[in-house]
């Protein structure tokens, strides 16, 4: 099952940046983590997300300096429900199922695109002569 993970401006409220992931997700400064967040109030492995033996979406602290909050309360571990806000050192994310909100803008009009955090891209290698070398292009 995946999960709609939404970066939230603390202040405003509004959606910063959106992932659309399956568990285990981890967040953190690091370049290996799946949600890259670039703050200095989160650690390189910050948390991570995983599925809980009831098949609820868990979050748990990776050990980091500043934790994880839920509902004002820091916390190591906890399962979370769709729709739950967590603070992950100073920033704020809403995590919601992927299906359930598939699911509510499928019969509306049409959403606006959402950031998905692929951020790869597909890149072609040709021949560049005959000594072994290679242009990507």
């Amino acid at each position: 099952m995946k999960f709609k993970f939404t970066l939230v401006d603390r202040e405003t409220g509004k959606e910063q940046r959106t992932w659309v992931l399956q568990p285990p997700v981890t967040v953190g400064r690091g370049m290996l983590t799946n949600i890259h967040l670039e703050d200095g109030s989160i650690s390189r492995r910050h948390c991570e997300f995983v599925i809980g033996a009831d098949g609820e979406l868990v979050i748990r602290d990776l050990g980091s300096k500043n934790g994880i909050f839920i509902d004002g309360q820091q916390v190591d571990k906890a399962s979370l429900t769709s729709g739950s806000e967590v603070q992950i050192g100073l920033a704020k994310m809403r995590i919601e199922s992927a299906e359930a909100t598939e699911t509510s803008t499928a019969g509306g009009s049409a959403a606006a695109p959402q950031n998905h955090g692929d951020e790869t891209h597909a890149v072609k290698i040709v021949p560049f002569g005959e000594d072994d070398r290679y242009e990507i292009g």
